[in-house]
């Protein structure tokens, strides 16, 4: 999906507000070898920061139409102690037509630290079966949707448990299950593709997040 100018990588710490004491450093090689050193409150369970690799798609807008498969990999370590709370993972931005790019966001978590059954969001389904295909595992997700149900909701992808599961997703597969059980319309396109932390509490230390090895692969 890259041509050259669409790849960006991003500090991104969106809610500052909520914890002003929170400090974080990105140091960024290339966008398969990155990481941030982070310093957030102990017992903090808000989303502070979500440092990412942002793919966007060429022209903005891309019908899922046009694709056959979306693959996503790359390798975390979040370097935990007890009071990590954060996850690692890709954040799916789509929607219906260029004109309301963004509108829908779906995250898939592969690897979660102390932020419960996604991170408090509502289930919405469980044991739904993913992967087998281009090095992905088949695993069994669960999905969960966070705020009220509507157009706009953000749904979250979720492996139970705290361990680390690779990295790897199957992105169209995911998104054509949307599709086929009515949370996206039949005429949903990608907007971006992220690959992103979400950080919430680093037991009031500092603490690194690494991520290599990212690969988009689409066809």
């Amino acid at each position: 999906m890259s041509n050259g100018s669409n790849t960006y990588i991003n500090n991104n710490v969106f809610n500052h507000n909520q914890l002003p004491s929170a400090t974080q450093t990105l140091n960024a090689y290339d966008p398969g070898n990155w990481s941030v050193t982070a310093n957030m409150a102990a017992g903090n369970t808000a989303v502070i920061s979500g440092p990412q690799v942002r793919q966007d798609v060429p022209g903005g807008f891309d019908p899922l139409s046009n694709f056959h498969y979306i693959y996503a990999s790359a390798t975390d370590d979040q370097h935990p102690n007890s009071g990590t709370g954060a996850e690692f993972g890709y954040d799916i931005w789509t929607s219906t037509s260029s004109g309301n790019a963004f509108s829908q966001e779906m995250m898939i978590w592969t690897d979660t630290i102390n932020r419960g059954t996604c991170g408090g969001a509502t289930p919405v389904a469980s044991n739904v079966s993913f992967g087998g295909s281009n090095g992905v595992p088949v695993e069994s997700w669960n999905l969960c949707r966070n705020g009220p149900a509507g157009s706009g909701s953000e749904y979250i992808w979720y492996l139970p448990g705290t361990q680390d599961h690779g990295g790897h997703a199957d992105v169209y597969a995911m998104l054509q299950w949307m599709i086929s059980h009515g949370y996206y319309s039949s005429g949903t396109g990608l907007n971006q593709l992220d690959e992103t932390f979400e950080i919430c509490s680093t037991g009031g230390q500092p603490e690194t997040f690494s991520a290599s090895g990212l690969s988009i692969t689409s066809g």
